[in-house]
């Protein structure tokens, strides 16, 4: 009898889930099905701007316009909570671009030519004793 009932209890919270709306990042259908206007923006770094988005607790979701360009959805309710993030994720763009590190197969590059620039040594081989 206990079992049935947690059986049941199992199925009844399995149907409540997904009835229910996704949160947070998800694809453009599911963002549509919930109904409402949408708008968009125009955003070149969608990794970047997960991160702060999941702080602020929006529904979104990316369209990819280009190469490495992307538009991204959002509810028209949750329109001030979606300038909020874009303002954090404004700034951080903002600061990684001003403190831009030199990538590392850049720097492998720029070594390699300053090992070609040297100029080549050659080694002599000493010649072994055998004295023993």
């Amino acid at each position: 009898m206990a079992q049935a009932v947690r059986a049941l209890a199992r199925k009844l919270q399995q149907e409540h889930a997904a009835h229910k709306a996704p949160q947070g990042r998800q694809t453009v259908a599911q963002l549509m099905n919930h109904g409402g206007a949408t708008s968009g923006i125009p955003v070149e770094a969608p990794a970047l701007f997960d991160r702060v988005a999941r702080k602020c607790k929006v529904d979104y979701a990316f369209y990819k316009t280009n190469e490495g360009k992307y538009l991204l959805l959002f509810r028209e309710q949750q329109k001030d909570a979606i300038t909020a993030c874009f303002e954090d994720y404004s700034r951080l763009v903002l600061k990684k671009g001003r403190t831009r590190r030199v990538p590392v197969l850049e720097r492998l590059k720029q070594a390699q030519e300053r090992v070609r620039r040297q100029p080549v040594r050659e080694r002599e081989k000493e010649a072994v004793r055998e004295d023993r």
